[in-house]
């Protein structure tokens, strides 16, 4: 999400670091073809800029990768992308839950 993606800075990993590649590539490739996981281009803009007004908003990214994003890239790599759909959009409606 960089401000409209995930803030890898935030935990000191690069814009264009392996696991934003990785993760960029299933959501630009597979994740936006489903109807469901297009939720997911529609709301991540409005979450991260929510996200990024709270104080504690690198402890709030740290929690996400450790939640949602390091499982969901290990799902890619292992070549189950099922399971990393499941786990983005999880993350969406917890995210929304928690910040809209």
């Amino acid at each position: 999400m960089s401000r409209s993606t995930f803030k890898c800075d935030s935990l000191g990993r690069a814009d264009d670091g392996y696991e934003l590649r990785i993760l960029r590539a299933f959501r630009d490739n597979l994740l936006v073809k489903q109807d469901d996981g297009k939720e997911y281009y529609r709301i991540a803009p409005v979450l991260v800029n929510r996200i990024h007004t709270k104080v504690d908003r690198n402890a709030i990214y740290s929690r996400i990768w450790k939640d949602y994003l390091k499982e969901c890239l290990l799902a890619i790599q292992n070549g189950n992308y099922r399971r990393c759909k499941e786990i983005y959009c999880r993350m969406v409606e917890d995210l929304k839950f928690r910040y809209l």
